[in-house]
């Protein structure tokens, strides 16, 4: 996990008795299974197909299971009617009551979509683990972004757009004809209902019965941010993990959002906006970011919003310290682009200010990896080498760079393994940025100013899905061990590999312990996990000093002498 006791939903958990998964079975359709672990023979005690969505991830929490998923609904377009094209309008037209008309311009009317994202928030009883059992279903029209737990809360964030309302845009380029659409969608506007604007949502049991359903939010529950992020919604609602689903509550603001990173205090939405200036003939890219905060007692309070120049590269771009959000962004493009880490704080009146930046970071270059320590940020930039750059964070007004180290190839995720050291897991590379094979390293940061590589390991032709999705590494501290998970077409592996990762000897080294496959002779059994394709490992998790290991066909021990 990215903060501690900050819980992200997965597409497996395990309780220590059992382990649970989401996915789609050999057939294609999504189902969740129950596997007994009590040996390291596990047996499929249960699964449940899910047939009114689809599903990829999943909390546990005690005999609860809650699996989220998306799904489409029909929606009826504005009128009854059908889709439009080119629809001429003038002024001439009789106008109705409520009738919305135009000049004599010609406009061209955006098709409004027969079909909704929803959300599906899905409550499974596993209390018998042979007979899972649906409970509830709840529905919330929009689109998922993610979500966290914690302190026995789960929040969901979900970008939801206004009901399509038959704007009109100019069918050519004139002042007139401009007018004339504004004018038009001002009146769409001004007729429009509360309904169309904001998301509903059913809360309905298992076989159907509506338990509540209504407008997910009341007016006095969206706020509009100081900084203008478009006509979506963005949605924090949330749910006790403890009891039956039920909607406990919801607040929005009118944005859009990509990335989510939580603490355990506050919640943070983000989304990169780019603009093309005329002036220098290139694009400009902001994130805008929204805070919500979250107490103790499952609400979400929308707070502040604010801005940090260029883009970030995931979740791992945020920190939030001692009060203050930390984001690392790279700006411009390809031989004009600079890295930044922006300090942000809550000035306590709805605005995210900037208050400390630090710049100048792999010119030339991307962020490819981010990792926050306390007072100290880790910067992995990269085009053709690769910086480690080591950022001071305790003056938040004036973050400094302490150090860098120049290697060939990249880090795409790090990892702290002990006092000091950081693992880092990417590619290796030519001096000309070539791409060669996957490449884990060991650094030592005891000295900011001269952090160095202390050992590496590299797979020639081999490649990780750690890349992009962190929640695949697995690190083990009472054994010293990384898990990583690894395919190399050169010599057809597919599997993962574990590292022992020695952080107390004087001389600390990386040492490959053992490659895990699951390429088992026989063809997965009808009664199998659940997964169909290739048997890469996708997940490791340590159960009682054992180590399982997930791939889409097969769960299986593994016994790491």
């Amino acid at each position: 996990m990215q903060v501690e006791g900050v819980d992200e939903a997965d597409i497996v958990k395990t309780d220590g008795r059992r382990i649970i998964g989401v996915g789609s079975n050999r057939s294609g359709n999504n189902e969740i299974w129950i596997a007994d672990i009590a040996s390291q023979i596990p047996e499929l005690q249960g699964r449940l197909l899910l047939s009114d969505g689809y599903y990829d991830e999943l909390y546990l929490a005690g005999d609860r299971v809650f699996v989220i998923g998306t799904s489409t609904v029909g929606i009826d377009p504005p009128g009854g009617g059908g889709v439009f094209e080119n629809e001429q309008a003038n002024s001439s037209d009789a106008a109705a009551d409520g009738e919305i008309i135009a000049d004599d311009t010609a406009v061209s009317r955006i098709a409004p979509s027969r079909y909704a994202n929803a959300v599906v928030i899905t409550e499974v009883d596993i209390s018998d683990p042979e007979n899972p059992e649906v409970m509830r279903h709840l529905r919330v029209e929009g689109r998922y972004i993610s979500s966290r737990a914690a302190n026995g809360f789960a929040r969901v964030v979900i970008s939801s757009p206004p009901e399509s309302l038959g704007f009109v845009r100019p069918s050519y380029t004139s002042e007139s004809s401009e007018a004339s659409a504004e004018r038009f969608n001002r009146l769409l506007v001004q007729e429009s209902t509360l309904d169309q604007w904001l998301p509903n949502y059913n809360l309905h049991a298992a076989n159907g019965e509506s338990i509540s359903r209504g407008q997910l939010l009341d007016c006095d529950e969206v706020y509009a941010p100081g900084v203008f992020s478009g006509l979506n919604q963005v949605s924090v609602l949330s749910f006790a993990t403890g009891e039956s689903l039920r909607l406990r509550d919801a607040v929005s603001t009118l944005a859009s959002g990509e990335t989510v990173y939580a603490s355990l205090g506050n919640l943070y939405v983000s989304r990169v906006v780019r603009d093309y200036d005329a002036d220098s003939n290139s694009r400009k890219a902001e994130t805008v970011i929204h805070k919500f905060s979250l107490d103790s007692s499952g609400s979400a309070d929308y707070e502040a919003s604010g801005t940090a120049i260029g883009l970030p590269i995931n979740q791992y771009a945020f920190h939030e310290y001692q009060g203050r959000l930390f984001v690392a962004t790279t700006s411009g493009e390809w031989s004009d682009s600079e890295s930044f880490v922006t300090v942000l704080e809550d000035d306590g009146s709805g605005a995210l200010e900037q208050v400390g930046q630090v710049g100048n970071l792999g010119r030339g270059e991307d962020i490819y990896a981010v990792r926050y320590i306390g007072d100290k940020a880790y910067v992995v930039t990269f085009r053709q080498i690769d910086p480690l750059y080591v950022i001071d964070l305790s003056d938040p007004t004036d973050p400094t760079t302490e150090g860098e180290l120049k290697i060939t190839g990249y880090s795409a995720y790090l990892h702290p393994v002990g006092e000091n050291l950081l693992l880092g897991v990417g590619r290796e590379a030519t001096d000309t940025g070539r791409v060669t094979g996957a490449k884990v390293s060991l650094f030592d940061v005891s000295d900011p100013a001269d952090p160095r590589t202390l050992d590496s390991l590299v797979l020639e032709g081999g490649s990780s899905e750690v890349e992009w999705d962190a929640r695949a590494f697995l690190w083990w501290a009472p054994e010293e061990l990384a898990v990583v998970p690894m395919s190399n077409w050169d010599n057809k592996f597919t599997g993962a590999i574990a590292l022992k990762v020695d952080t107390d000897d004087a001389d600390p080294k990386i040492t490959m312990r053992t490659r895990i496959s699951h390429d088992i002779d026989q063809e997965p059994a009808e009664d199998s996990w659940g997964y169909n394709g290739d048997r890469q490992i996708t997940r490791s998790m340590i159960i009682h000093d054992d180590l399982w290991t997930l791939s889409r066909s097969y769960l299986q021990a593994n016994s790491i002498e």
